[in-house]
């Protein structure tokens, strides 16, 4: 996890290791060029694989990726890499052994004990929760977990998935607290690649169609669900819901609807439609509203930030929000 002060040491070792000289400098500016250069490449096409990442040289990766992303300072780019390197992770996970598991659960400070007789692992509740969360598919909900001793036992599987979780939630926070114009300072010889990276982005932010919905007016939380889904992320269920229940009650066809969820990395377009039609009301009978704020809030998917709007005292529900913003366009 990040330490008190992370950002300044992170940015203070990635300029050690690419503007001091030292033996190492062609291997980390190798694994810049490569990383940046993979990118620019894949970005817009979502091929990325970042097998020539060796995870086992900690200290290379960990200080490099953070600091690369915050020098794009792009957080729709970083969002969708991050969850690419997701996959390549869990694979290496997957292949170490399962002492060697545990030691890299330390690394991540996830305490997690390892049963050599019973050839199982066991984990709090509270980091099964925090990471299971994200997690597609009944076998990780906590109702139907094998409890001992107030811990949870679970496989090889489970356990790497959610170190995978946690490699996504640290590495994201990493890049969050990592001041920009630094990192864009530490990597000054890279200036290019990242313009071009940016004009990547750019054409793939004009891609988005929302059809007639007005998407300039829509709160931070239907934004951030919006990006997170460009980006590949899985989204919670609760932010799934919301984002489902407010597009249709702004307009929204189903179809359209249905054209954003295509890109989660589990997606099924029987069980979306299912889903969607539920939450509309063609199955169900009942056509749902988003859930008010607070408990938007209190299920950790608010992303308020400084918005003026969403600080306003009225403020308690997605879609009175959407509501003002289309009366202040209007001069209302």
């Amino acid at each position: 996890m990040l330490s008190q002060g992370g950002s300044v040491d992170l940015c203070a070792k990635a300029d050690a290791m690419l503007n001091d000289f030292n033996e190492n400098m062609d291997k980390y500016h190798s694994f810049v060029n490569n990383l940046l250069s993979h990118i620019s490449d894949h970005l817009s096409d979502n091929t990325m694989n970042f097998t020539f990442i060796h995870w086992n040289d900690r200290e290379l990766w960990e200080t490099i990726i953070p600091v690369s992303l915050s020098a794009i300072n792009w957080p729709a780019v970083s969002s969708r890499v991050i969850i690419r390197m997701r996959n390549n992770f869990e694979d290496y996970l997957n292949s170490l052994e399962d002492e060697s598991l545990v030691v890299e659960a330390e690394n991540m400070n996830l305490k997690i004990a390892h049963d050599r007789e019973r050839h199982n692992f066991r984990i709090s509740v509270y980091d099964f929760t925090r990471y299971c969360s994200k997690i597609s598919g009944p076998e990780y909900r906590l109702a139907l977990q094998t409890f001992d001793k107030g811990e949870i036992v679970c496989g090889k599987n489970s356990v790497s998935k959610m170190l995978r979780e946690s490699f996504v939630s640290d590495l994201k926070e990493k890049v969050k607290e990592t001041d920009a114009k630094r990192s864009m300072d530490i990597m000054h010889d890279y200036s290019q690649q990242i313009q071009r990276i940016h004009a990547i982005g750019e054409e793939m932010s004009k891609e988005v169609d929302l059809g007639a919905v007005d998407s300039n007016s829509f709160p931070p939380c239907i934004k951030h669900y919006i990006t997170d889904i460009q980006a590949s992320v899985n989204l919670p269920h609760i932010a799934r819901f919301t984002l489902v229940s407010f597009l249709h009650n702004i307009g929204m066809e189903e179809s359209g609807v249905m054209d954003i969820f295509s890109n989660v990395p589990d997606f099924s377009k029987k069980i979306t439609e299912y889903q969607v039609k539920h939450i509309i009301g063609e199955i169900s009978g009942t056509q749902y509203t988003p859930p008010k704020c607070a408990t938007i809030r209190s299920n950790h998917q608010c992303y308020q930030g400084d918005d003026p709007v969403c600080a306003l005292p009225n403020m308690n529900h997605p879609l009175t929000y959407y509501k003002i913003k289309k009366l202040k366009k209007k001069g209302r």
